[in-house]
């Protein structure tokens, strides 16, 4: 039985989000991350985030069940690809107070100073990805132009 007045499924998607937070934390501390595969598993954190929010607004919405999991899959990309390039914009100190007292591998330097089309590419990858979700809405709204903006 569910108290809230939301429904069951968003409900669901923030648990499921404060899980994916715990496991991020818990890889970013304790694992290996010299690979790709295991650093984009730990940067899901923030991903699931993007992806509760955007699921979130597609139920309130009434999206089309289509609809929803297109947004789902959109939030995830695109949060990947925002913790891609504010990690990236750390390492590089592109930003002068954006810098942590604790240094993780990230995509940068997991590919090395000299390879930054390497990382460009696929923060690219993961924002097509996202702008392929967008594909479920015909129309030109408001929003998707807003979303589309956001990935350019």
């Amino acid at each position: 039985m569910c108290i809230s007045k939301y429904n069951h499924n968003i409900i669901y998607y923030f648990g499921k989000s404060g899980i994916n937070l715990c496991l991020g934390e818990i890889i970013d501390i304790k694992q290996n991350k010299d690979d790709i595969n295991s650093y984009i598993n730990c940067i899901k954190k923030t991903a699931s985030l993007f992806e509760l929010c955007a699921y979130i607004v597609s139920c309130i919405r009434n999206g089309t069940k289509r609809e929803i999991n297109s947004m789902k899959i959109f939030g995830m990309y695109f949060g990947i690809s925002y913790q891609l390039i504010d990690d990236l914009l750390e390492d590089i100190n592109f930003i002068d107070d954006k810098k942590s007292n604790y240094h993780s591998n990230n995509l940068f330097s997991i590919y090395l100073k000299n390879t930054l089309n390497k990382c460009i590419k696929i923060i690219r990858k993961y924002l097509i990805y996202a702008d392929n979700e967008l594909f479920i809405f015909k129309d030109k709204n408001k929003a998707k132009i807003k979303l589309k903006q956001l990935i350019i």
